[in-house]
């Protein structure tokens, strides 16, 4: 597990820092952006430590799914 959650932060940061630098070129501030992250098809376990990470909403297309991994 240890190895996952280092894989998604550094997965998360990346994409923050492609977030910022398309914010700044569209002359907005990175905070007026919002990352939602789907939990399609991922393990309760892994929405559990995406939970941790600087992701603003998380998103499940199906309410089954969503009521085991909330």
């Amino acid at each position: 597990m240890d190895e996952l959650r280092k894989k998604m932060e550094e997965r998360v940061h990346f994409i923050r820092r492609q977030m910022e630098d398309a914010a700044g070129q569209a002359g907005r501030a990175p905070e007026e952006i919002t990352l939602l992250a789907a939990s399609k098809t991922q393990s309760p376990e892994t929405v559990a430590l995406s939970a941790a990470l600087p992701i603003d909403l998380f998103g499940e297309n199906r309410v089954q799914e969503l009521v085991s991994k909330f």
